[in-house]
């Protein structure tokens, strides 16, 4: 039982067969026009995984006609229905991190995305510093991808460990950084005698199936007054600039949660951990039209034979501001809510 993608065209005729057919994300230039789909069989019913509650409320319906609910009980944000546990692996093969579509995040394995993972792993961990935490010994990964994050955090002189589900970037991460031990599998598959006194786990658990699982294992492989990062899109942006216009909602259909930081709170606390500092970074979250408008003006200059001239005249422009790119970039920052949340949560003595 495979996953379903489809093109508008299908999307049109497959429009009359009820909710659970994706409509038009109109995702724009860059991304390819497939759309994941689910049938009723490939999805499953989901209580509450922070309280066990199933008393929810629909808030929001996902392009991919998945419905977003809320727990009234404790405020956890989630899918429900929700794709089946079995299915999940399928979203992240090769393809996951080699193309932009409904799913996936680009090309993890271009020296663009290299470079820029770098910067982004150097803004997290000055965001840690100015929160107190400026060092530690011995520190694992979670989600690792292709291992920049470990790279960076290595060349500091810390003892690092990487893991990921994903085969295509483990032997990625391998042959980049041969000095790093990287292994495929998930958390409950290391073993719980290894201690480590931080653990970082960005953009992860809005993918997980059972993140409550995810924060007790978690815990366990703390030392005391270890810690745990976490970076996630930040539900309370959503909140900020409405459901239908916030960014989360209408890309990255892998994700099954939408956490704020009062549920990771709830989490933290359940597990023997509390909250060191919130951050956030990133943008304003907000879905825009400028792929739309980008692509009717690249389709005019060809038209009018005028696109390659004005590509060759910006050219000066576009490399300046790929350069200026990492320093130009919303660092963390704890007095504004945007699109990415950063948690750093702390074991309990």
């Amino acid at each position: 039982m495979g996953i379903g993608f489809c093109y508008p065209s299908d999307r049109e005729r497959d429009a009359q067969s009820g909710p659970l057919t994706a409509p038009s994300a109109g995702l724009g230039r860059g991304r390819t026009n497939l759309m994941i789909t689910w049938t009723e069989d490939q999805l499953a019913e989901c209580r509450c995984n922070l309280c066990g509650a199933s008393n929810d409320v629909h808030i929001f319906q996902r392009p991919d006609g998945l419905r977003v609910v809320q727990c009234e009980d404790c405020g956890l944000v989630y899918l429900n229905p929700r794709p089946k546990d079995e299915l999940i692996p399928e979203l992240y093969d090769k393809s996951f991190f080699t193309s932009r579509s409904s799913i996936g995040i680009g090309n993890y394995f271009s020296d663009k995305t290299r470079i820029a993972k770098i910067s982004d792993a150097k803004r997290s961990l000055l965001a840690l510093k100015e929160a107190g935490i400026e060092s530690f010994r011995k520190m694992l990964e979670v989600g690792c991808g292709t291992g920049e994050f470990c790279h960076v955090v290595h060349n500091r002189g810390t003892n690092v460990t990487g893991i990921d589900i994903a085969e295509s970037v483990i032997a990625e991460s391998r042959s980049r950084y041969e000095k790093i031990p990287f292994h495929v599998g998930t958390i409950k598959d290391l073993d719980p005698e290894t201690k480590y006194d931080a653990v970082f786990a960005r953009e992860v658990i809005e993918h997980l199936t059972d993140p409550d699982a995810f924060f007790g294992k978690t815990c366990a492989l703390l030392e005391k007054n270890g810690f745990l990062c976490i970076t996630t899109p930040s539900f309370e942006c959503a909140e900020r600039v409405g459901f239908d216009n916030w960014h989360g909602f209408f890309c990255s259909f892998e994700h099954l949660y939408f956490f704020s930081s009062a549920a990771i709170s709830k989490y933290a606390s359940k597990h023997g951990m509390y909250v060191v500092c919130t951050l956030y970074g990133g943008g304003n979250g907000q879905k825009g039209n400028q792929s739309m408008t980008r692509e009717v003006i690249r389709r005019m200059l060809t038209w009018t034979y005028l696109l390659w001239p004005v590509r060759n005249l910006l050219w000066p422009v576009r490399k300046i501001r790929r350069m200026m790119r990492p320093m130009l970039s919303q660092n963390y920052q704890a007095e504004e809510i945007r699109h990415n949340l950063l948690m750093v949560l702390r074991k309990c003595q």
